[in-house]
């Protein structure tokens, strides 16, 4: 045998074995039977797509695939293995069936091959996976259910967790739009941490858009909500408080001028009271303009800094020093300008803010960045305090 003869007869040999390992065998049928003596169970899958297509390969090849059938006792046969080759024979104008006959099995033997065979194929969307897992453990138990989806706890937590889900979450799954269970478990949080449903809508309309949601920006904007809602619900307590705080001393200061008025024979003069409304309007007023003070005064800190870090960038070419005492140096003094804004927002905001501005910076340069955000006004210099433009978001 000449050498290519021996290596083509390896190659054939490689190519029959990887053949017998890819191809699953079939096992024989024990008998065809009439389409009218077979009747569906209540399957796991619960969409039968391309069943046309189906029947089409039936027509050319025959049906190769035995069906799995539960001899009964009334001598019909339920499906436990082939509900869409059965729902495709009648199309390809089939009246018999081949199958594989069990007898004696109970509900939970069925339900053990059903869910085998439809993880073997790996097709089940994530809808039909969910609500199977919540059936079985409604049925079963948690225990039994992870053997027979041959899973663990927290897999099975997470699609009965689906149960728990508002419609409009629910409705990404079913219709195929997600099925990333921790996605979607980001996303309940959100619809319901979030009263106003903005953020689950601005995502979910990406998803129906056809565009991916990873599990790190599900998990950080959930993150981010959460924080923001902490904030809120934290100013909302200081306001009870320093509202019972001002009518505590109110109270005070009305009971000593009583006082006051009845020592001295006199009737106190009234005061004039402002409304609620109009208390809340001036508090909101004045905040804005705190608010607008700081913003500006931030502004004039970044100007300053950077003025402070291009002398500090002079000096240092003046100076002997290699280059990791020259990035020590200059590391250092960033570092202290920004450690400190950090440290005040928060290390999970921190964190937020800095992969965000690592993303932005792929495509543009800080100074970019900066003459974006503080655009040069004619006449007036830059925009210390910017309005949000429209359709920002974090």
């Amino acid at each position: 045998m000449t050498a290519t003869n021996k290596k083509t007869s390896l190659n054939l040999g490689k190519l029959s074995a990887v053949a017998q390992i890819a191809v699953k065998p079939v096992q024989p049928a024990d008998a065809e039977i009439a389409l009218d003596r077979i009747y569906s169970v209540k399957q796991v899958r619960k969409t039968f797509r391309n069943l046309e297509e189906l029947a089409e390969s039936f027509k050319l090849n025959g049906i190769i695939e035995p069906l799995v059938v539960h001899e009964e006792a009334d001598g019909r046969y339920g499906i436990i293995v082939g509900e869409r080759r059965f729902r495709a024979a009648p199309l390809a104008g089939l009246v018999k069936v081949p199958v594989i006959i069990k007898k004696g099995l109970h509900k939970l033997q069925i339900r053990r091959l059903q869910v085998a065979e439809n993880n073997d194929r790996d097709d089940l969307t994530a809808y039909e996976e969910a609500m199977g897992v919540i059936e079985d453990v409604e049925l079963y138990g948690a225990k039994e259910t992870m053997t027979i989806w041959n899973r663990g706890e927290a897999w099975v937590s997470k699609r009965v967790a689906v149960r728990r889900y508002a419609d409009p979450v629910r409705e990404l799954l079913e219709n195929d739009l997600c099925g990333d269970f921790e996605v979607l478990h980001c996303l309940s949080q959100i619809y319901d941490i979030d009263d106003t449903h903005t953020e689950f809508s601005r995502l979910s309309h990406r998803m129906k858009e056809g565009l991916p949601l990873s599990r790190d920006e599900a998990r950080n904007t959930l993150a981010r909500i959460k924080s923001w809602k902490q904030q809120q619900d934290d100013l909302a307590q200081r306001r009870i408080e320093l509202e019972n705080a001002k009518s505590s001393a109110k109270s005070a200061k009305k009971t000593g001028g009583t006082a006051a008025a009845s020592g001295r024979g006199k009737q106190a003069l009234p005061t004039m009271e402002l409304t609620p409304e109009q208390k809340a309007a001036a508090e909101k007023e004045l905040a804005n303009e705190k608010l607008l003070s700081s913003r500006e005064e931030a502004f004039e800190w970044g100007e300053t800094h950077q003025a402070q870090f291009f002398r500090m960038k002079t000096h240092m070419t003046t100076l002997d020093y290699d280059m990791h005492e020259t990035e020590w140096v200059l590391w250092q003094g960033f570092l202290a300008m920004t450690l400190p804004m950090l440290g005040v927002i928060g290390s999970k905001r921190a964190v937020m803010y800095l992969k965000k501005l690592q993303g932005e910076l792929k495509d543009k340069t800080p100074a970019q960045l900066w003459e974006e955000l503080h655009p040069d006004i004619e006449g007036s210099g830059r925009n210390a305090s910017p309005d949000m433009p429209d359709g920002w978001r974090f």
